[in-house]
């Protein structure tokens, strides 16, 4: 937090941060730490709370994707949507590589105008836990661009490790892009397309602003 009164989250705090401590909270004995488990764990779901109010992504935890054609999350058809594990506390998205140029594997949304704010500074973040060749865009009027390659878990931990991650172990393949918005016109007819994700391979990613 910004402050002991708990009324705002620092700007380098991401939803996966969140996760991350809500789940070595969990850790705790509820034995020896039963009391300082229950104020830890409300502080997390204020901290959540406090996340979703700044984040201008819509259905930041992927619960739909093409459900609605004027706002969310729009993407190629061979995207699955899978539930919350130790790792990722919400759901995830996973998409298949692809080859083809001309087809390939994408997933994004737009964020209209009227919601940013002039002469700020807004961060496309995200975990990623592997990819090859993943291409990144946040867009407005220009382009920021960046192609990630992320090492998949199985290469950061011997084979003989039975569980090398779990809810009270950390890993973090974090990305962020960031784009510095000047003077808004409300009344162009131009809809931002804020944050495309296109990707060649698999990967998992959360996105908050």
């Amino acid at each position: 937090f910004t402050s002991s009164n708990q009324i705002g989250l620092k700007t380098d705090v991401t939803d996966y941060h969140i996760d991350q401590v809500s789940n070595l909270v969990e850790c705790l004995s509820d034995e020896f730490c039963l009391d300082e488990k229950k104020e830890l764990s409300e502080k997390v779901k204020h901290a959540k709370r406090l996340s979703d109010e700044r984040n201008l992504l819509q259905d930041p935890n992927f619960r739909g994707i093409n459900r609605q054609l004027d706002r969310g999350w729009r993407g190629s058809t061979d995207i699955t949507i899978q539930g919350g594990d130790d790792v990722f506390k919400e759901n995830y998205v996973t998409l298949l590589g692809t080859f083809d140029e001309c087809y390939p594997t994408y997933l994004y949304q737009e964020i209209d105008e009227s919601k940013l704010k002039a002469y700020t500074r807004y961060q496309l973040r995200g975990y990623i836990e592997d990819s090859q060749d993943l291409e990144i865009y946040l867009i407005r009027y220009n382009a920021k661009h960046e192609t990630v390659n992320v090492p998949g878990t199985g290469s950061l931990w011997p084979l003989s490790a039975p569980s090398p991650i779990g809810k009270c172990a950390h890993h973090s393949h974090h990305f962020s892009l960031d784009i510095d918005v000047g003077c808004t016109d409300l009344n162009e007819d131009f809809r931002t397309s804020a944050f495309i994700m296109r990707i060649l391979l698999r990967c998992k990613t959360t996105c908050s602003r």
